[in-house]
């Protein structure tokens, strides 16, 4: 959640991201034209507590891991977009 809000990009994008996407010495992320709805690459351009964010986040990370936020059940798999919703719900921010 953090990261949509830095970063100011849809839940799917995050969702989908993967970790080679994300480039922390040019503070960027460039996400892939087939997920964007023009079909052209797009070039994000990270805060420094973005940046923090991911470096503490590959520190921890499983190796050999393809998602940034995978699926819990199966790690082979993108986190589901409605995991955000529900956390939005349990937050007290549901039908805002």
């Amino acid at each position: 959640m953090r990261l949509l809000l830095l970063a100011a990009c849809r839940k799917v994008q995050a969702t989908t991201a993967k970790k080679t996407e994300f480039d922390l010495k040019r503070s960027g992320w460039e996400i892939p034209g087939e997920r964007m709805k023009a079909s052209h690459p797009h070039w994000v351009p990270l805060p420094r507590q973005a940046v923090t964010l991911l470096a503490e986040w590959r520190a921890i990370a499983p190796k050999g891991q393809k998602y940034l936020f995978p699926n819990r059940r199966d790690s082979n798999l993108r986190m589901v977009g409605l995991t955000l919703n529900a956390l939005m719900y349990r937050l007290g921010f549901g039908g805002k």
